[in-house]
């Protein structure tokens, strides 16, 4: 009877403990988001939705004024709010559809594309990956939803930059993300002297790789070397 009760106690603690690891389906592209410094204005393909004034056009391409555009089709869509007017147009909003919940950051003058990735145990996931140069550098940015449903900006390859390596840019190039069952990697080369990035030789090559931690309620990171 003990061997049992004991044999039943340690199924429910793996159990219990496999549901707190969270797991991830594969990206599924919804759209791509972007600024056009040349137009002033804002790049929209593939939204659900654009709620927007016409600046300019590029033949076919239409380039936004002010806007919200939505993407996805589901009651946790992600809102992007543009406004080319503004001072700092290339500064916009992500998030929800009440402008008051989203996430602030300066887009740069990079077109994203925009991923979506659902899990286990919340609404989507968003991720932003942008193309900084011919040689592919991408900025990557990860959204979503806190359990009070506030938004936020979970990670960003920036960040990353300043924390892990104390510098911007130059010598450092983040190419392409793979999400697996239960961590979403990002993939890094570096050079150390500072020079410019080539396609063919780095010094280092690794990974930035996000779990997601219960007890935080956030993603923990690890950096690992090759």
């Amino acid at each position: 009877m003990k061997k049992f009760l004991l044999g039943v106690v340690l199924s429910v603690f793996f159990v219990a403990n496999s549901a707190l690891a969270m797991t991830f389906s594969q990206p599924v592209k919804i759209g791509e988001f972007g600024c056009s410094p040349r137009f002033d204005g804002f790049i929209v393909r593939g939204s659900a939705e654009n709620n927007a004034d016409i600046h300019a056009t590029h033949g076919n391409e239409k380039i936004y004024g002010k806007g919200t555009a939505r993407f996805g089709n589901s009651n946790d869509s992600l809102y992007v709010h543009y406004n080319s007017y503004q001072k700092s147009f290339t500064v916009v909003k992500f998030g929800a559809n009440d402008v008051s919940n989203t996430v602030n950051f300066d887009i740069s003058v990079l077109d994203y594309r925009i991923f979506s990735i659902s899990n286990s145990d919340r609404g989507n996931f968003y991720l932003l990956s942008g193309g900084y140069d011919l040689l592919e550098n991408d900025r990557i940015i990860f959204l979503g939803r806190k359990n009070d449903g506030t938004w936020v900006k979970y990670f960003d390859t920036e960040n990353l930059l300043k924390k892990y390596f104390g510098q911007q840019q130059l010598g450092y190039w983040f190419n392409g993300f793979k999400v697996h069952d239960n961590a979403i990697s990002i993939n890094y080369r570096r050079n150390f002297d500072g020079r410019a990035m080539s396609r063919d030789y780095a010094d280092e090559y690794g990974e930035f790789r996000f779990k997601w931690d219960d007890n935080a309620q956030w993603f923990s990171v690890e950096q690992i070397k090759y």
